[in-house]
């Protein structure tokens, strides 16, 4: 039988936990629906639910846009709202479906940190204070280094166990990411001596199949706890947020960049540095990739001269990066 990992509330906890259950026996991972649905299941205890039904202000009302949110987002709260609706009402609830979203034609440019910005956004990770009880000051100068120091997605942090994380050979096993793909990526040294403190510090219990980054109910932290934090250490950083940026993503589209840069820089070949970099990151294809060279010579335009003129096929128009 799947098991659920969070605890749902308020009167329609039941008909979530049915439907999740039913998902997940299809074989759906439904990790990020289980997310929504128990901030929906709380978000719904301010709202008067009658018997067997799943009122239309409630649904609504969730399914708005939030300020600084982008249309991905809501667009992923909205598709599972939809297909939750909809077993529910095969299950007897009464329900009135939403209209649908209207499309939006706006591309998102990823956020690139400078430099001076990387410094300080880590200059504010690392100098957090201790609260009572609370661990965050250790946890979140390691996971922010995670994610812009090896490029990887939040779920993938998220969902590290402690048998993933090789601090012998510095190397993490991230499993089932996007596209269903195992892969390897290499830590640098750095980036091995801090995970190993922490390991020291906070998993000397640890088992193997333990998330490497969790809560005190042994949970694995959540993607939404690492995007409040974000904003707070940009804040703490003033770093300003406008509009749909920065966001925790821009992290990993900052790596990218950054990375290709010094791979540049060094004389590497663009043709090489495109696999190499496609692959580490995860991405189905080099295709996938293409968009960083465009945003790394927007962002560091004297490497055009360093970049042959033979490569220019390889810089396209920036646009699918929320997929990314």
């Amino acid at each position: 039988m799947n098991t659920l990992r969070r605890i749902f509330v308020g009167e329609l906890r039941e008909i979530i936990k049915k439907f999740l259950i039913h998902k997940k026996s299809l074989g759906f991972k439904y990790i990020l629906e289980e997310d929504l649905l128990y901030r929906f299941s709380i978000f719904s205890l301010k709202y008067k639910i009658p018997a067997q039904t799943i009122p239309r202000q409630l649904v609504e009302d969730w399914i708005k846009i939030v300020p600084g949110e982008s249309r991905r987002t809501q667009k992923i709260r909205f598709s599972c709202m939809n297909v939750f609706l909809r077993f529910a009402s095969d299950n007897g609830y009464h329900i009135t479906l939403p209209q649908k979203l209207r499309k939006n034609t706006s591309i998102y440019i990823p956020y690139i940190f400078t430099e001076n910005e990387i410094v300080r956004f880590f200059h504010s990770c690392d100098n957090i204070c201790p609260y009572p009880g609370s661990q965050k000051h250790i946890i979140i100068p390691v996971i922010f280094r995670l994610l812009y120091g090896c490029g990887l997605r939040i779920s993938e942090v998220s969902k590290l166990k402690h048998r993933d994380v090789d601090l012998h050979n510095g190397v993490l096993v991230v499993r089932e990411a996007k596209f269903g793909k195992d892969r390897l990526v290499p830590m640098s040294r750095l980036l091995i001596q801090i995970m190993q403190q922490y390991n020291m510090l906070i998993n000397y219990s640890c088992k193997k199949n333990d998330f490497f980054f969790r809560s005190k109910n042994l949970k694995p932290i959540s993607r939404h706890w690492i995007y409040r934090r974000f904003r707070d250490i940009l804040r703490m950083s003033h770093i300003s947020h406008k509009g749909k940026g920065p966001r925790a993503h821009d992290l990993r589209h900052s790596f990218c960049v950054h990375s290709l840069k010094k791979m540049v820089d060094r004389g590497i070949d663009i043709y090489c540095a495109l696999p190499l970099l496609s692959t580490y990151i995860g991405h189905s294809s080099v295709k996938a990739t293409q968009g960083y060279v465009r945003l790394t010579v927007d962002v560091y335009p004297e490497l055009i001269k360093k970049i042959s003129t033979v490569c220019s096929y390889v810089i396209p128009e920036v646009t699918l990066y929320e997929n990314n």
